[in-house]
């Protein structure tokens, strides 16, 4: 029973330290399409709407392209973009740190912020950066 109950801990703890790291990493452009391949698609939304956009979320943003129209999730998968999509639970979102996308818009100027889908990763490029190293929500939502 002792050895069950600090297993437990064990993996409570891990969740914890899980969920509170800084989700994704920053390349150049030219990296990430040698890395990850060219864009299959992509939806551009400006600076302005992205950064009032994470003003609605404390740690996270999601990010799915779905038919064509580009649905961004907060915490806890709130919605934070207008869309006329219907959310599953089961709809697949790549996960970002807040604090990784405003680093990416620090990189550079410009004045759109382009999330894309690769042939093997999602990605949201600004001027010659991108953020990748997502973690895919489900199963990881937090």
């Amino acid at each position: 029973m002792k050895i069950r109950n600090i297993s437990l801990f064990i993996i409570i703890i891990s969740s914890s330290i899980a969920f509170a790291q800084t989700i994704g990493k920053i390349y150049t452009k030219d990296e990430a399409d040698k890395l990850y391949g060219n864009v299959i698609e992509s939806v551009q939304i400006s600076v302005s709407e992205v950064n009032s956009l994470l003003n609605q979320t404390q740690d996270k943003i999601m990010f799915s392209i779905l038919n064509n129209q580009l649905v961004l999730l907060g915490d806890n998968r709130k919605v934070l973009s207008a869309t006329t999509q219907n959310i599953s639970p089961s709809d697949v979102f790549a996960v970002y740190s807040k604090s990784k996308l405003l680093e990416l818009l620090n990189y550079g100027n410009g004045i759109n912020v382009y999330f894309e889908k690769r042939a093997s990763r999602p990605t949201i490029t600004f001027g010659l950066h991108t953020l990748e190293f997502a973690t895919i929500c489900p199963p990881i939502c937090q």
